[in-house]
């Protein structure tokens, strides 16, 4: 099977630590991640899961935590057993999120790839991803704003 891959960047008004828990915790992956909530120690090898309701849909996906640098980088793979897909590697997404600081902001790189050379697929997650990268920015943005006003 063909290896297909996707990456979209954005500048994020955030620190990096802001962003990286607007990442990881779940109750801010709840904001923007279709209304899941990730469940995970952040541990490579540990199994990671997304858990919500999406317009009357139960979502949930599977996975494993594949890296986990803080502040820096994570990857993991995620598979929506309710997507019609055999429980098998290649049926498996890989998702990779990669920080890079810019004085005060922050470069926020989400990369995509699929195993099973299906365009339609990979065409579906990016649609995903193109509604759920904006809604990380709003989401950090506006914690940062809150942060601010504060001080």
């Amino acid at each position: 099977m063909k290896t297909l891959q996707s990456s979209k960047s954005v500048i994020i008004d955030a620190d990096a630590r802001t962003l990286w828990e607007v990442l990881t915790k779940a109750d801010y992956t709840k904001a923007y991640m279709f209304n899941c909530e990730v469940n995970t120690d952040w541990e490579v090898g540990s199994q990671i899961t997304w858990k919500g309701n999406f317009q009357g849909y139960d979502a949930f996906q599977k996975g494993e935590v594949l890296a986990f640098e803080p502040f820096d980088s994570l990857s993991y793979s995620t598979f929506d057993p309710n997507f019609g897909l055999e429980d098998k590697a290649e049926n498996y997404i890989h998702v990779g999120y990669a920080l890079k600081e810019l004085d005060e902001k922050v470069e926020l790189t989400v990369s995509n790839k699929t195993f099973d050379g299906d365009e339609k697929r990979m065409a579906h997650v990016e649609q995903g991803w193109a509604m759920v990268i904006p809604q990380i920015k709003e989401v950090a943005e506006r914690i940062m704003r809150k942060a601010d006003e504060t001080e």
